[in-house]
């Protein structure tokens, strides 16, 4: 009987029991179970809180709080991947994503696109002058700017279509601007002229008032370019075309650039065996004493004769060596065959004059440079006097305090160092008070004025009256005639160089003048007459 009225009360209990298991536990944890593999699987998921027991809420709250600093992590991830740390803009991998599938609708929708391909001038001055914390709040200024002056719709770069960028900070100080939609090129012009005019404007900063320009390269698709990479190789080679057009400007890549492009790649692929094919060679220019027009010393030239392309003008290869990182070994050459050249004169009885060898701006950075022209010189057992540096005024000046610190070891090693075409860059002569040179090189371009008959003061008058102030030897180099030559001398200029007395020539050549002596080049037809005070105003002048 009492079986009988217990069965169902038991049963029923056991009934409840499992109910709220149930609901309150094996329900819950397949809910949360569920979440997890959905999460594992990448899914975005909305994690509802259960109605379940104290132990699972407590796990539900775990996890949701695991899910939620997994993915605060994964949008730093995201950010990091794909935004500018210092300027919050897009970078060059979201930029190239953003590019490739802008272009892709174009080509689908049959529209035109122009990319900006964005420089700043001498920004280099600014890090080194003031420090590269300041330069990064110049570079978040500058972005800024260039966010307020273009249109909302001109780069959507952004993994999230609702997020966008008006411009991308590709690397550094180079920043890109894309413009889409485009029947012509007055909105791409507009752009670009605003972007100047904004950096009229002196940013500044922590009470200092910085003046930073840009030059720009552009190129369109599909006139310049089918691809995003040919479209930003092309902007950026526009770029550096309007950087050698003075800076501070736009420049539209063209066909004309184009075909530079095709000749510079020819020309970068060749230099890479060049020095294992043996095809540089050297060539050597003289130049003399002002005062005798005696053989004073000799220039080494270099030269190269590819297999592939035939004879390349250093005023070609020299920039592209430098950019694609073959130049150092180039100049450890020529370095090396001087010293061997020297050896052997002396071995053979030859009398000696100093040689000057040129200097490539990457050199100027090279800590081991030093070194290894000490090592070269005690290796043939030369005096420091026989080998003399010269040094582009204009690479000298864009250099910073490392620089300086290669010059003034080359210069505690005895060596000398000129400044070669001189003039041509932005360097006063009270400048060069702070420079460890030892010699200018007055720019032919102020030697071809002294041709004309005028009777005012010419530029390398100015320098040749300065210069013994600030002890520092003259050369004048481009002198293609007596007139010039007289007129150098009695001005007090040191040395001389040019087609008048020796046009460049091979070594052999060169050999047979060291073999007859300190010889006179050419043998002049006037007399020669030394600048004094008295004369000064007299014969400072051509007639």
């Amino acid at each position: 009987m009492i079986l009988t009225v217990l069965l169902p009360l038991f049963t029923a209990t056991l009934l409840l029991a499992s109910l709220l298991t149930y609901r309150l536990l094996v329900r819950p944890l397949a809910q949360l179970a569920n979440a997890v593999e959905l999460k594992a699987e990448g899914k975005d998921i909305d994690l509802h809180t259960p109605c379940g027991s104290m132990e699972v809420q407590r796990l539900h709250h775990a996890l949701a709080t695991v899910f939620d600093e997994e993915s605060k992590a994964k949008e730093q991830i995201q950010n990091l991947a794909y935004y500018d740390t210092l300027t919050g803009l897009a970078n060059r991998r979201l930029f190239k994503i953003y590019l490739d599938n802008t272009i892709t609708t174009s080509r689908r929708d049959d529209q035109k696109l122009a990319l900006l391909f964005i420089d700043l001038d001498n920004f280099k001055v600014i890090n080194d002058h003031y420090g590269h914390q300041m330069g990064d709040r110049v570079l978040a200024e500058f972005a800024n700017r260039v966010k307020r002056i273009t249109r909302s719709s001109d780069m959507v770069s952004a993994i999230n279509p609702s997020e966008s960028s008006n411009v991308a900070r590709l690397a550094g100080d180079e920043f890109a601007i894309l413009l889409s939609g485009l029947n012509d090129t007055i909105a791409t012009v507009a752009v670009a002229e605003r972007l100047l005019e904004s950096t009229h404007h002196p940013v500044e900063i922590d009470n200092q008032l910085l003046y930073v320009q840009a030059s720009i390269g552009i190129a369109t698709y599909p006139d310049d370019a089918k691809n995003a990479d040919q479209l930003i190789r092309h902007a950026d080679a526009a770029m550096y075309q309007a950087k050698i057009s003075g800076k501070h400007t736009y420049h539209f890549f063209s066909k004309t650039l184009s075909k530079i492009l095709q000749r510079q790649r020819q020309v970068q692929e060749a230099l890479r065996t060049a020095l294992l094919n043996n095809e540089f060679h050297l060539e050597l220019q003289p130049y003399v004493t002002a005062e005798h027009f005696t053989l004073a010393g000799v220039e080494l030239l270099l030269r190269w004769n590819s297999r592939v392309l035939g004879n390349v003008s250093p005023a070609e290869f020299v920039p592209i060596a430098e950019s694609c990182g073959v130049m150092r070994e180039i100049d450890a050459w020529v370095i090396s065959e001087c010293c061997a050249m020297l050896s052997d004169w002396r071995e053979r009885g030859l009398s000696t004059v100093p040689c000057s060898v040129n200097i490539s701006a990457g050199e100027l950075r090279n800590q081991s440079l030093p070194t290894f022209i000490d090592a070269c010189l005690k290796s043939y057992n030369l005096s420091p006097a026989d080998l003399e540096l010269e040094i582009t005024e204009t690479k000298l000046v864009d250099h910073d305090d490392r620089s300086m610190d290669v010059l003034e070891r080359l210069k505690s090693l005895g060596l000398t160092v000129a400044l070669d075409d001189f003039g041509r860059g932005f360097t006063s002569l009270n400048q060069l008070k702070a420079y460890p040179v030892q010699k200018l090189k007055i720019d032919r371009i102020f030697i071809a004025e002294l041709d004309y008959n005028d009777t005012t003061f010419k530029i390398a008058d100015v320098i040749l009256m300065l210069s013994p102030s600030y002890k520092l030897a003259a050369t004048a180099e481009g002198v293609e005639n007596l007139k010039q030559a007289q007129y150098l001398a009695q001005s007090g200029c040191h040395f001389l160089q040019g087609f008048y007395f020796s046009r460049p020539m091979p070594r052999e050549a060169f050999e047979k003048i060291l073999s007859r002596g300190r010889v006179k080049l050419p043998l002049p037809t006037a007399p020669v007459t030394p600048i004094t005070a008295t004369n000064l105003s007299s014969t400072n002048k051509l007639q």
